[in-house]
């Protein structure tokens, strides 16, 4: 896990599909394969639809490092296919768990990335990450963060607060609103094994009392044309910054 030493040699399950990008005698061709069972290390991309296309920086990272795949979600899920991106959805975040590493060509807690639903997963689960930003390039783990000049910044996240990790997630953005719950899902998956408890729409059943309390950080009870509006948990509240009372 992280703050572990990194293993070269260290091999897992290959994602369902991944891009090959390993340089071969017939050149530097990208090819989208089907894992079959097969095991290797992979790097993740964690970028923001929309945003400039950060995929050619993260192939070269990718082979600067002499890892032979990557995973890129747009191009290794059926985007219009929604039966298999709700099943990926529930297992995504152990791709990044299991990555050899994050890329991510934004700053981590700042810019649209940062705003991202999804991102905050992606940062969450991965145990390596690298950041490219216009101000310098920052690595990553659950222990450490460090800037190029290997000075320590503060961490994004409180990984020992369920609680903390919902106020800041309420705030994030999603294309599709409908996200809002499978973006968690990934870290509800993987916390679900210690924690050893059912977990339910945002909150876990052992804390169900305390976690169902919250308040809006501002006043968002109306929307656009007035109507009020009355999310159940934290989770499905959506871009309106909530705190614990």
């Amino acid at each position: 896990m992280s703050g572990e030493t990194i293993d070269s040699t260290e091999v897992v399950n290959l994602p369902t599909r991944v891009l090959l990008v390993k340089d071969s005698i017939l050149g530097q061709d990208i090819r989208l394969v089907e894992s079959t069972g097969l095991q290797g290390r992979y790097c993740a991309l964690s970028h923001c639809w929309g945003s400039p296309d950060t995929r050619p920086l993260s192939v070269v990272i990718t082979r600067g490092l002499g890892v032979d795949y990557l995973w890129i979600d747009a191009l290794c899920i059926v985007q219009d296919d929604r039966d298999e991106w709700l099943r990926k959805a529930e297992v995504m975040g152990s791709v990044y768990e299991k990555a050899t590493l994050m890329i991510s060509a934004s700053e981590p807690s700042k810019g649209p990335l940062g705003n991202r639903a999804w991102a905050l997963q992606e940062r969450y689960l991965s145990r390596r990450k690298v950041f490219f930003m216009p101000g310098g390039m920052s690595w990553a783990c659950k222990t450490v963060t460090l800037n190029e000049r290997f000075v320590e910044e503060e961490p994004g996240v409180d990984y020992n607060s369920w609680l903390m990790l919902l106020q800041e997630y309420s705030s994030t953005q999603l294309t599709i609103p409908s996200d809002r719950l499978p973006a968690i899902q990934g870290i509800a998956a993987v916390l679900q094994k210690p924690q050893g408890g059912r977990y339910f729409y945002g909150v876990w059943e052992a804390d169900l009392l305390e976690q169902l309390l919250w308040i809006f950080q501002f006043d968002t009870r109306y929307d656009t044309k007035g109507r009020r509006t009355s999310p159940n948990t934290v989770v499905e509240l959506g871009e309106n910054q909530v705190s614990r009372p």
